[in-house]
This record gives C-alpha cells, structure tokens and sequence, in this order.
C-alpha cells in the first residue's frame, strides 16, 4: 500500500544518505539523453517506463515541503504532459504524482540502481524535471567515482591496458571535476553524449575498469594546485598539438609533445572525398555562399604538420577557415591532413583523429604496451602537472 509523508524540506535535508558513500565522495549530475539542438530531453523520452528491482521512494519537490512515496520493487510510468507543462508520475495507470513550474521529482531506489525502457540501468537516482525555460529534463544523481564506471568504459574500452584504463580514469575525473556546472541552466553537470564524455551507466560496466577507477581514486591532475584541463581524444598521428592551435587560448600544460609509441597500435589514416558541389553545399549551409568551388588551399601549417588555415576559393568569393574549424565542414578526423584535386573531387586524407590536445587515447595505450605507468603516461601527456587527491 502506498504511503504518504509530508515533511518539511529542510528536515529532509538534514537526514543520513547512503551509506554507500564516505564523507569526501562528490555528487554529480548527468543530464541523460538531452538533445543539445534542442536543450531537453529527447522527444524520444517524453513518455517512458522506470523500473526499480528494490524498495524506492518518489519524492516530489515543492517550494516548501517535499511529498514522498514509499514503493515495494515494480515499474512506474512516466510521461511529460507538453501541453500542460506537467510530469505525470502512473503507478498502473492511475496517476499519483505531478510537478509543474519549479517543482522536481525524485525517485530513489534503495539498492541505488534503477532501469529505463527495460534497455539500460543506472546507478543512483533519477530526477525529473521543468527548467526555467519550460524544458523536460531528466538527470542522474550519483557519485563521482559511480559515474566514472560508466564513462571510462565508454571512452577507452575495457581490453586496454590496465595503466591505460587508469590514465583514462584519472583524466576523466580531472575534466569532470573541471567542469562541474557545464549545464547549470538545466540543473546539471553535463550530457551523458560525446560532446562531454560519453556515459553508459550501469550497464556499461565492466569488472576490469571498475577497479581501474578504483585503484585511482579521487586522483585528479593538478598544475599551481589547480585542477587542469583535461582533454583527450583518439590519436595524435604522431604528435600532439599546442592548445592555441587548436581552439584560442594558450595553456602551459597544454603543449605539442612526440606521440612515437603509438605507431605500434597501428596506423590511424583516412580519406574523405567531397565533390566540388559537396563543398559548395556544405559551406552554404554554414551561411557562406561560394558558388562554383575552385580550389581548396592549405594556407597555413604549424610545426606538427596540422593545417592552421585553410582557403575555400569559389566562384562568387573566397572564405578562411582557420585552426580546429579547417575540419568541422568536412567531418574530417583531425586537423592532420592534406588535399589533392582529381578532377571535380577532392581527396582529403590525413592521420590521427580528434583534436588533438592533451591525451591519445591510442598513444596511452602503446605506452603502457610498453611498461609505463599511469603517471608516467600522464605526465608525457600534460606537461609539468602534478597527480594527487582532489
């Protein structure tokens, strides 16, 4: 049978969590499945199913008080009433809890796990809610090392080498730490998609990283006792890049060192063919109106080989792109490539893929392949850092 509690929010507040987690463990949240075109959930998830294998509460969020619910393990129904601006929380078809306007619902199951669709699990709870800007958003309240799970398995595999996968740990604890607040408008941390870090909850999980993540834990990079910037990517092909020549600002730690042990992974080449009028769509639909494209030059390269600037001359107009924007309308790999015009095509090819700032994930992996640590991957990788507990 369902029970009702009303209690006061600042009595709420001041009760005993989990004992799951120690004094120092960090919250975070992860917005689940937003739509970044749209800032809110996927129109996918407007209606959708929680399952909870344990004991779980559903706490809605007032001004004032919050409303609790105590359910015996079972599935509820969730749907977001878009005409009304409303969350409808179902318990077998009969509607029992609603928020609208500034109020949140919780569900937090005893055992920490909940599952949505039947497809994927999570750890910790589940919060649903309207933002200020009337948008439906859902997010994952758990700790930090519990997040992490779920993430290094997504970014670098769970078959890398073990000091790899601790690399991995250690720079993804860094960069969530750094950017803590990123969707603070939406009542969260950051996105569970690859534009942050790719998170696959619970379900993602494997035994090996786990213990990776816990073998590191609370390990963050430091430079003058400040968390860095932690960014990584795929491959370097042979080398990585100055932050500034790259994105805008430069940073110390942030500099082009040799990626030579990655050569024994293998090769990370490719090739994009794009038509003259592939460019000319393409660049038309960024705004920029070339008509019949003429050549595409390299302008401008840096001491890696990276193109810095990139010339798209047509017949209407010539336009520049420069730094990490030479590839953005070409889904090129990287910034490492060159061009060569057969006849109406033009034939980009290049090596490595991603950025190109900070750490390779496949460079990390042929280091430990070749008997170094973590740190000493790390500190290859971010020059002049330092490595302990945030």
């Amino acid at each position: 049978m369902l029970r009702k509690i009303v209690a006061c929010f600042a009595i709420i507040l001041g009760s005993v969590i989990n004992s799951y987690a120690a004094s120092c463990d960090k919250e975070v949240n992860i917005g689940l499945f937003f739509d970044t075109k749209m800032n809110q959930v996927d129109q996918n998830y407007n209606n959708f199913k929680v399952s909870v294998e344990s004991e779980f509460e559903i706490k809605k969020y007032t001004k004032d008080c919050i409303e609790i619910i105590g359910c015996k393990n079972e599935s509820i129904d969730v749907k977001k009433m878009t005409d009304q601006n409303k969350i409808v929380v179902y318990k077998e078809n009969n509607k029992f809890l609603c928020a609208k306007d500034d109020e949140y619902i919780e569900i937090v199951p005893k055992n920490r796990l909940f599952t949505i669709n039947s497809e994927r699990t999570y750890r910790g709870n589940l919060i649903l809610k309207n933002t200020s800007e009337k948008k439906f958003v859902l997010i994952n309240k758990l700790f930090m090392e519990e997040y992490l799970y779920g993430v290094v398995v997504k970014e670098i595999g769970f078959r890398a080498p073990i000091e790899a996968i601790k690399a991995q740990a250690i720079a993804a604890r860094t960069y969530t730490l750094t950017n803590m607040g990123m969707f603070s408008t939406y009542g969260f941390d950051l996105t569970d998609s690859k534009y942050q870090q790719v998170y696959g909850g619970y379900t993602s999980e494997k035994e090996e990283v786990n213990s990776a993540v816990d073998e590191t834990k609370n390990l963050t990079m430091f430079y003058d006792d400040k968390p860095i910037k932690a960014f990584y990517f795929a491959s370097s092909g042979g080398r990585t890049e100055n932050c500034e020549n790259v994105w805008v600002n430069k940073i110390p730690y942030l500099v082009s060192v040799p990626d030579e042990y990655e050569r024994n992974r293998g090769p990370r080449n490719w090739s994009v063919y794009l038509t003259c009028d592939q460019i000319s769509s393409r660049m038309k639909n960024r705004g920029v109106e070339l008509g019949e494209i003429l050549d595409v030059v390299v302008t401008k390269r840096v001491a890696s080989g990276r193109v810095l600037e990139l010339k798209i001359i047509g017949s209407k107009g010539t336009y520049t792109l420069n730094k990490n924007e030479v590839r953005v309308p070409f889904n090129l790999r990287s910034q490492l490539f060159w061009i060569q015009k057969e006849g109406n095509t033009f034939h980009f090819y290049g090596k490595g893929f991603g950025h190109g700032v900070g750490l390779s994930q496949i460079g990390a992996m042929a280091m430990a392949d070749a008997g170094f640590n973590y740190e000493g991957i790390l500190k290859h990788y971010f020059t002049g850092i330092e490595i302990k507990e945030y």
